[in-house]
């Protein structure tokens, strides 16, 4: 991670300067911007790292708060100036409707006019950039296998990770890990994080302050600004769902409110009739005056259950939906 990228987006004051950093792994970047001057805060879920990092803390000098804890869930994390989160972390969110839950959360972790920046993988990156990659590094007394494999959902990856340490007797144990992430179009970011609250945003790659292009592999979100905290079961704009490659995926726009959700515009087309009599269902039960519950089930199976994507058909259409 550039620590100057950062610096340069997270306007530090005598008054304004505690941080919380999410997903803060092993703490380098957390001991950075400690030493850079932030009151600092580094939540991450791994016990395991979160132990490096207080050593790592420690060895530096610096005064550092380090919390086990999930991004999902910051209602007993406090209150900050700034929020990071680097490394991708967002795109280990199982779906748009957690990367929407931890946008709310950050936004309710956040003083007035407080920052939150974040970075994910560009589509390109997830789409042309990962399927098929492959690295594996061989030393004394340490070997890696990494493979990269595309995975079912629009803008999805499985990274297949396999290392082998030589332990004290000269043996090697063997250690697996899988990572499973996913990125969505900049416009699903940008919906999700207007529906948290937040007023703006700017959009750099690549750790500079350069606009994307269609080859950028990293996104930054920066400067994602907070304004007046209110009600989110405010009136929120029609949001329109995105379509790639034949699949769908919708945002959820209503799940969690209790608001009444109208269907305002639907058009699709697909294979299976099946499909098609639950997307008609679901549009004349929210049409009918059934409670957004109802409509949200059929949206639901529709799509492959939790508004994910439908594995074996395709959607070509769009479906704006209207909270108020």
């Amino acid at each position: 991670m550039d620590g100057f990228f950062s610096l340069r987006h997270l306007p530090k004051t005598k008054e304004r300067k505690k941080l919380l950093e999410l997903a803060c792994g092993t703490g380098i970047q957390s001991v950075r911007f400690s030493q850079a001057g932030f009151d600092v805060t580094g939540l991450d879920l791994s016990a395991d790292m979160l132990k490096i990092a207080e050593k790592r803390a420690a060895s530096a000098k610096q005064k550092i708060d380090f919390i086990e804890g999930n991004m999902l869930d910051l209602s007993k994390a406090g209150k900050y100036d700034f929020v990071t989160c680097y490394s991708d972390s967002i795109c280990y969110m199982q779906d748009e409707v957690e990367v929407g839950d931890v946008f709310k959360e950050v936004y309710n972790a956040l003083n007035e006019d407080g920052v939150f920046i974040f970075d994910v993988h560009s589509t390109y990156q997830t789409d042309e950039v990962f399927p098929g990659y492959s690295y594996h590094e061989n030393a004394e007394d340490f070997a890696m296998l990494w493979d990269t494999y595309e995975d079912a959902a629009p803008h999805s990856i499985v990274h297949e990770l396999t290392f082998f340490i030589k332990e004290a007797d000269g043996s090697f144990s063997r250690h697996d890990e899988v990572h499973e992430e996913r990125t969505y179009e900049v416009l699903t970011y940008d919906i999700l994080l207007e529906q948290a609250g937040f007023k703006s945003f700017k959009l750099y790659v690549d750790f500079e302050d350069k606009e994307p292009t269609e080859t950028s592999t990293r996104w930054f979100f920066c400067r994602a600004e907070v304004g007046e905290h209110h009600d989110h079961h405010r009136y929120y704009r029609g949001v329109q769902s995105l379509f790639h490659n034949g699949h769908k995926y919708l945002l959820d726009q209503a799940k969690g409110l209790k608001n009444r959700c109208h269907v305002w515009e639907i058009s699709c087309s697909v294979e299976s009739p099946a499909i098609v009599d639950k997307w008609t269902r679901a549009q004349m039960a929210l049409e009918n005056g059934a409670d957004s519950g109802s409509g949200i089930a059929l949206f639901s199976q529709c799509s492959g259950g939790g508004f994910l994507w439908p594995r074996s058909c395709g959607y070509l259409g769009s479906l704006g939906a209207l909270i108020a």
